[in-house]
C-alpha cells in the first residue's frame, strides 16, 4: 500500500492514491486532518483602529515644552512646541476562495465546506502576523546605537522623542546564549534610557532561540509554558532580568526561511506600488534576532474585518467558500521597538561583549568567540 497523495477539492468519493478503487463504501469516522496553522495573534497586541467611510487612520504627536525661570517685574516670552502627525493608508483585500463540487460525499459524511472556511481564516492571520513582524523589524531597522549614556543616530519623531534601538551581533556569536540574553538586556536599557515606559514592553524572538535561553535559564524555565487555542498558538515564558513576557514566534522562525524572501516578482501580499512594497520580507528583514516592542510601536488600522461568505453557483453546481479582510501597519513610536540584528562578520557591539562575559563568567563558561 502506498501513501496517499495530494487530492484536489473536487472529488470526496475518489481516493487519489489508489489504495482503493472507490470510497463509497465506507465508515467515515468524523476525523478531519488539517494543516498545522492556528495564529499567533500578533496584532491584538497593539490597538487596531476600525474606521468606516475611510481607509486611512492617523495620529498625531507633540514635543517637548520648556520651564523658565520667573524674573521679578519681568514677563516670561511664550516657547514654542513641535508637532508630528503619522498616517496609515489601508489599501489592499486580501481572500482566499475555495471551490467544491456538489457531491453526496460532502453532503452526507463531512461538513467539507465549514472545514475550508477554518482554514481560509488561519492563512488569513498568518499573513497578519507576518505583516505585524515585518513592520516591527522595519521600524526598529531605522534606530541608533545605546553606549550606556545615550542612544547615538537613527531617526526621531521629534528631536524630543526618542529613536529605536539596534544591537549589532556577530553572526557566528548568535549562538551563545550570554551573548544573545545580553544583546536583548542591551536594547531594552537603551529603550529605557529614552524614558520609555518598561511596563507594557514584550519581547519575540524566532523558536529556536527561545528554546536556547530556556535552556540556561535566562528565560525562567517554571514559566514557560504554551498557549493553543482557537485564536493563538506560541511558546510564552519570562525574561529572568526585566519579568517581561517572552514569546517564542513560529512565524519569526519562518520569515528567516529563504523562501520568505520577496522580491520585484515576488511581492508580499499586501504590498504594492502605491505602499511602496511596504510589506516586502528583504535581506535585511531576515537579519532580525530578536524584537522588544511596546503598545505604541505600531500603528494599525482595519477596514474590513474577518469576513465569510459560502454561496452556491447553479450553472456549475459548485458550492463556493470566500473569506477576506482588510488590514494595514505601519511604524508608529520609534522609541518603543528594538531590534537585536546579525552583523554578517563585523564584530559585535563592545559592551554587549563586556556584559555577557559577566553573565557566562557566572556560570564559569566561556563565549563563543
Amino acid at each position: 500500500m502506498t501513501a496517499s497523495t495530494s487530492n484536489a477539492l473536487t472529488n470526496y468519493a475518489v481516493s487519489n492514491s489508489g489504495e482503493v478503487p472507490s470510497l463509497l463504501i465506507e465508515r467515515f469516522i468524523g476525523t478531519v486532518h488539517k494543516a498545522y496553522g492556528e495564529g499567533e495573534n500578533l496584532l491584538s497586541h497593539f490597538d487596531v483602529q476600525s474606521v468606516v467611510g475611510t481607509n486611512m487612520v492617523s495620529n498625531k504627536y507633540l514635543g517637548g515644552t520648556s520651564v523658565q525661570a520667573l524674573v521679578a517685574g519681568q514677563e516670561l516670552p511664550a516657547t514654542s512646541s513641535t508637532a508630528d502627525k503619522n498616517a496609515l493608508v489601508v489599501d489592499t483585500v486580501i481572500m482566499a476562495r475555495n471551490t467544491v463540487a456538489m457531491l453526496h460525499d460532502v453532503q452526507l459524511d463531512i461538513d467539507g465546506k465549514g472545514h475550508i472556511a477554518m482554514e481560509h481564516a488561519r492563512k488569513l492571520k498568518t499573513v497578519e502576523d507576518q505583516m505585524v513582524l515585518q513592520q516591527l523589524i522595519s521600524t526598529a531597522m531605522t534606530g541608533g546605537t545605546y553606549d550606556g549614556i545615550d542612544v547615538t543616530g537613527g531617526t526621531r519623531r521629534l528631536p524630543e522623542h526618542g529613536s529605536a534601538v539596534k544591537v549589532a551581533v556577530k553572526d557566528s556569536q548568535l549562538s551563545d546564549p550570554y551573548i544573545l540574553a545580553a544583546s536583548i538586556d542591551w536594547m531594552i536599557d537603551g529603550l529605557i534610557a529614552q524614558k520609555c515606559p518598561i511596563a507594557g514592553l514584550k519581547i519575540v524572538v524566532p523558536v529556536h532561540i527561545f528554546s536556547t535561553l530556556s535552556d540556561y535559564g535566562i528565560i525562567k524555565a517554571d514559566s514557560v509554558s504554551q498557549s493553543v487555542s482557537s485564536s493563538m498558538t506560541s511558546l510564552s515564558g519570562v525574561w529572568k532580568t526585566y519579568g517581561l513576557p517572552v514569546y517564542g514566534s513560529q512565524e519569526f522562525t519562518a520569515m528567516l526561511r529563504p523562501a520568505a524572501l520577496n522580491t520585484s516578482t515576488s511581492r508580499h501580499l499586501l504590498s504594492n506600488e502605491q505602499n511602496n512594497y511596504r510589506y516586502d520580507v528583504t535581506a535585511t528583514t531576515q537579519t532580525a534576532r530578536a524584537l522588544v516592542f511596546g503598545r505604541d510601536a505600531l500603528l494599525c488600522g482595519r477596514t474590513i474585518g474577518l469576513q465569510g461568505d459560502l454561496f452556491f453557483d447553479k450553472p456549475r453546481k459548485t458550492w463556493f467558500i470566500d473569506t477576506w479582510l482588510s488590514e494595514g501597519a505601519i511604524g508608529d513610536r520609534y522609541d518603543q521597538v528594538g531590534v537585536v540584528y546579525s552583523n554578517g562578520a563585523n564584530p559585535t557591539q563592545a559592551q554587549v561583549i563586556t556584559k555577557a562575559t559577566g553573565k557566562a563568567l557566572m556560570q564559569r563558561t566561556a563565549l563563543v568567540e
